[in-house]
Order: C-alpha cells, then sequence, then structure tokens
C-alpha cells in the first residue's frame, strides 16, 4: 500500500496485513522482515520533519511511530474516523490527517478537528498547501474544499454542463 525511506535510511513496507521495517535497506526478501504491526491495514506513511512515523491505517485509526514505541489514536477520541486516507505535513509542522469522515489537523501544540459549517462528515482522501499557503483538501464525493477560519469552505468549480466533447 506504501512504501517510505525515513531520513535515518530505513525502509518502511506498509501492506494490508502490516507494517515492515527495513533497517538496511533493501537487502534479500524484504518479506522476510518481522513485521513491526500485525493484521492492520497499513495504507498511508509520513515521516514529519521531526523524526516522527505517522501510520495511517483503514479501520484502526492511525499510530505514531517515535523513539521506538508506537502510539494509537483512534476515533472517536482522538479522530474523526479510523479510515486514515491521507497525510501532509504543511511548513509550519502541522500534520494533516485526511479520514473518511472528515479532516484532523495535529500541530506541535494541539490538535483541532476542522469541519464543514454544518459539520456533516466528510471522507477527505487528498491534502495538499498550494504556492501561496492556502490548504486545499478533496472529498471523495468530489468536493474541493478549502482550510479558512478553523472551517471547510468549498471552492466553486466551473460547471461543465451537459455535454462532455473529446
Amino acid at each position: 500500500r506504501a512504501i517510505r525511506e525515513t531520513a535515518d535510511g530505513s525502509i518502511w513496507i506498509a501492506t494490508i496485513s502490516g507494517l515492515r521495517r527495513l533497517r538496511g535497506g533493501v537487502v534479500g526478501d524484504p518479506f522476510g522482515a518481522p513485521k513491526l504491526i500485525h493484521g492492520t491495514n497499513t495504507c498511508v506513511l509520513l515521516e514529519s520533519r521531526r523524526g516522527q512515523l505517522w501510520i495511517g491505517t483503514y479501520g484502526r485509526g492511525m499510530m505514531r511511530y517515535e523513539d521506538a514505541r508506537l502510539t494509537r489514536f483512534t476515533a472517536p477520541t482522538s479522530l474523526p474516523h479510523n479510515n486514515v486516507l491521507a497525510l501532509y505535513e504543511d511548513s509550519e509542522d502541522n500534520v494533516w490527517v485526511g479520514t473518511q469522515g472528515g479532516l484532523l489537523r495535529l500541530s506541535p501544540s494541539a490538535g483541532a478537528t476542522i469541519t464543514t459549517a454544518d459539520g456533516a462528515p466528510l471522507s477527505i482522501n487528498t491534502v495538499y498547501q498550494d504556492a501561496d499557503g492556502t490548504l486545499l483538501v478533496a472529498a471523495l464525493d468530489g468536493q474541493l474544499l478549502r482550510v479558512a477560519n478553523r472551517e471547510l469552505v468549498p471552492v466553486p468549480l466551473p460547471h461543465l454542463g451537459a455535454e462532455l466533447r473529446i
């Protein structure tokens, strides 16, 4: 599902059945390495500038690997939903977590859940910051939204009309 090389040279392999860490890079059979996480669909990996590895899962929330320890975050207390679809770190060291139930911002000082004005849950699967610093998110239902004042605001898209000619 995902492969990431971290600053220490380790290769992390996320699969539908767990997570492996190859400390010396890919040598021999990577699937012979023991699993750090077992029986969990790990799908998204992000190494923060602070050296933390954020691990998004499908169905079991999110984990942070730091100082050889795993810390788990789950809904409803720590996440909007246990299906984590996207992870992104912005220029201010905030980690943005796109889930099937909404968007979460983890800042070095505190976390905050960002919602739409009506609070309706959205499945956020893409998080992106443009050159102007605007944070944009895409929902699985096709909506494009921007983060403004702790709220998700729809971005108007041009109407394509009834006919699309190629």
